[in-house]
């Protein structure tokens, strides 16, 4: 392999190299980090596929009230369908080859940077460049072998746009194929809409100049009217019982959404966060990365329609996120892959005689960037449980192993979590068995759980050690609980 990359010219070797290295550091988190960053990352999709394919699973706020589409857990639950007719059926297998999925999805948006990069004049290394730019920054990194919508949408949001902007290829296929694809992104994270207004809006304002550019506009248009219509008509499909729901449910998820964080500000009982947070929590996680993205932006003074839709897009996704004040660093990773895009784009600016410095500093930065991500603590991240020194690397961790520990014990009828908020553990898709998980705090004079995940020093019948917790084994049985409920929180 060393050799056959050896033969490559510098452009395909960098690209084919980070692309090997990003998959690999992403498939190596999937395999040891059993931690969680954010509860979304569980309880928006493993946690509502499982009780969808299963029966049981731990459900949130918003797949009671329906703030949530079906569509990511619903395209998550066809993979663990998929797991257990292979005989993956033991959570230990089909967590990690789940979070192997989108590792390789992760990578695979880096292999969009290249294609968008090349679609806005960038030369092959540059392009090149720029895809390693996303696949080894901290942020794609720590994020890339999580299950959760961003990382879909981050694929789907840098292919759909190679597709549109690519120069001389403004076809009806190629329109239908883009705008699929970032309609397709709105289903993974709804927050992607903002790409696809910007886009309509940028190809509105080409056909009102260009009259040949009319049927392309109508072709965008009618593709994410269709793409919308679909979303509201799964809404309708799964929440039109609800008492709330207006017009058969229809887009009853994207409306309740929006409504509770932009209009009434519900997020904000999660944290409201300075304009500065993101910049601030960008610069300690991946200072080298936004050296490169502002240096780009600063060099794209001569912009083809392109780039200028390019530059668009990730400013008003920035901008809206700015304006909220509920805030977490997550929120930008959709949007991540199309920002180092425009490397490529600022590099192009470079005097000839520089070229090969430049890129050797580009080259330079990307590798002393990624050093440090192992050692990034929760406060870097922006999260803010616990203390802020926390190391975000396998956080929570015990807590899930333990859970597949627990899967393994017969006589399990009953868990109680009483280390964590039951949103940091894995719930239900890390335990797999069809009984009550509870919370700290839940009496053991109840009886209704004969097992416990507990710190090690107040251990009594240890079953399994992880770190500083243990589960321990309670009672041989449990009085059943009528008035158990699966909805978080209650």
């Amino acid at each position: 392999m060393l050799a056959a990359m050896l033969e490559l010219r510098p452009a395909q070797a960098t690209l084919w190299g980070a692309l090997a290295a990003g998959f690999m550091l992403r498939a190596y988190a999937a395999l040891h980090d059993d931690g969680m960053v954010w509860p979304d990352e569980i309880y928006q999709t493993l946690e509502p596929a499982h009780h969808l394919l299963f029966g049981y699973g731990l459900l949130p706020w918003e797949f009671v009230r329906g703030a949530r589409s079906w569509a990511l857990p619903g395209f998550v639950a066809g993979w663990l369908g998929l797991f257990e007719l292979l005989g993956l059926d033991s959570p230990a297998l089909y967590v990690r080859a789940l979070k192997l999925v989108f590792a390789a999805i992760s990578t695979l948006a880096g292999a969009g940077v290249y294609r968008l990069a090349r679609a806005l004049g960038g030369r092959e290394l540059d392009s090149a460049l720029a895809a390693a730019t996303y696949l080894l920054c901290p942020l794609a990194l720590y994020l890339g072998a999580r299950v959760m919508g961003e990382n879909l949408a981050a694929a789907l949001l840098v292919w759909g746009m190679a597709w549109l902007v690519e120069p001389g290829a403004r076809s009806s296929r190629r329109v239908l194929l883009g705008g699929s694809l970032l309609a397709l992104a709105v289903f993974a994270r709804l927050s992607s809409a903002i790409v696809c207004l910007v886009v309509v809006a940028e190809s509105a304002w080409r056909s009102v100049r260009e009259r040949s550019q009319r049927p392309l506009f109508a072709s965008l248009l009618l593709t994410f009217t269709s793409w919308a219509l679909l979303y509201g008509a799964l809404d309708a499909l799964t929440w039109s019982e609800l008492p709330d729901a207006r017009f058969g449910g229809f887009m009853h998820s994207a409306w309740l959404y929006v409504r509770f964080n932009a209009l009434e500000a519900g997020g904000e009982q999660w944290g409201r966060e300075p304009w500065s947070y993101y910049p601030v929590h960008l610069l300690r996680t991946m200072p080298g990365s936004c050296l490169l993205l502002g240096l780009a932006l600063l060099a794209t003074t001569r912009r083809s329609a392109g780039v200028v839709a390019a530059v668009t897009v990730v400013a008003a996704y920035c901008l809206v996120h700015l304006a909220l004040g509920h805030k977490e660093l997550r929120f930008l990773a959709p949007i991540l892959p199309v920002a180092c895009s425009l490397v490529a784009v600022g590099l192009q600016r470079i005097p000839t005689h520089f070229e090969h410095l430049a890129q050797g500093g580009v080259a330079l930065t990307v590798l002393l960037t990624s050093l440090p991500t192992p050692w990034l603590t929760m406060g870097d991240l922006g999260n803010r449980v616990g203390h802020p020194d926390i190391p975000a690397w396998d956080f929570s961790g015990s807590v899930n192993r333990l859970l597949l520990s627990a899967h393994d014990q017969p006589d399990l009828c009953g868990l109680r979590v009483g280390t964590v908020h039951l949103a940091f553990s894995g719930g239900s898709s890390y335990l797999h068995r069809p009984v009550p998980i509870y919370r700290a705090g839940t009496p053991e004079s109840s009886r209704h759980f004969n097992y416990a995940i507990t710190r090690a020093d107040k251990a009594g019948d240890v079953v399994a050690r992880d770190g500083e917790l243990a589960l321990v084994r309670l009672a041989r049985s449990c009085v059943a609980d009528p008035d158990y409920s699966w909805r978080l929180g209650e």
